[in-house]
């Protein structure tokens, strides 16, 4: 969202990034692309990849129009793309598998990033629907760490899903109480607690950095 854009991008500086290779619009649902209005006017970028959603509206317009206008080239993300951050660090996109006309959370780019023996799901918004389109795909979907889809709505986040992926811990991005919408569903909660998940939440926890050498992965959750 936009008003987390700017620790984003304090976070990134301070890592010293100048420009970023990939930048990945999961689907352009506001609190998944504002805050790109604000990275892309700060950051150089060298693509924009996104799911072309062939849903109409005058917010997927403007946001297509505003990266054309900073001379960024836009890559329909789709299952099946792949390519590298860096030597021994890939990126391969599971999701969508096909496109959905009616729900922009269905469109959802979900990519799994590999380095060394570490694997990492992130699922987007992407929900039952599209869980299922992934899962029926055969696609490799096991990983040490998985970003809850939809920010831990019961609308994700089945159990075959976490059959498949076999996580050893789960992150959720969630709103707090003071947002009614977007609160992580009890019924998903309960379903990582029976699995033996532990969980990561930003509205417990703020600010979640995981970091990973190719073999350990470490979670810090101090303030960025």
């Amino acid at each position: 969202r936009l008003e987390y854009a700017a620790t984003v991008a304090r976070y990134l500086r301070r890592l010293g990034v100048a420009e970023i290779e990939h930048v990945i619009a999961t689907h352009p649902h506001n609190d998944h692309i504002d805050g790109l209005y604000y990275l892309l006017n700060i950051f150089s970028a060298q693509r924009v990849i996104d799911p072309l959603a062939p849903i109409d509206r005058k917010e997927i317009r403007d946001y297509m129009k505003f990266v054309a206008s900073k001379g960024i080239p836009i890559i329909e993300g789709h299952a099946g793309l792949s390519f590298e951050l860096s030597p021994g660090i890939a990126v391969d996109l599971v999701g969508p598998v096909k496109p959905c006309n009616f729900r922009l959370n269905d469109n959802s780019i979900v990519a799994k990033v590999t380095f060394g023996e570490t694997k990492f799901l992130f699922m987007a918004d992407a929900e039952i629907t599209e869980e299922q389109s992934i899962l029926t795909s055969g696609a490799d979907l096991s990983a040490d760490v998985i970003q809850i889809g939809h920010h831990g709505l019961y609308t994700s986040t089945s159990q075959e899903l976490l059959d498949s992926v076999q996580p050893s811990f789960a992150v959720i991005s969630c709103a707090g109480k003071e947002r009614p919408f977007g609160r992580c569903s009890k019924s998903v909660i309960k379903r990582l607690d029976a699995n033996n998940i532990p969980v990561f939440r930003t509205d417990l926890h703020g600010d979640i950095v995981i970091t990973s050498d190719g073999v350990n992965i470490q979670v810090e959750t101090a303030g960025l």
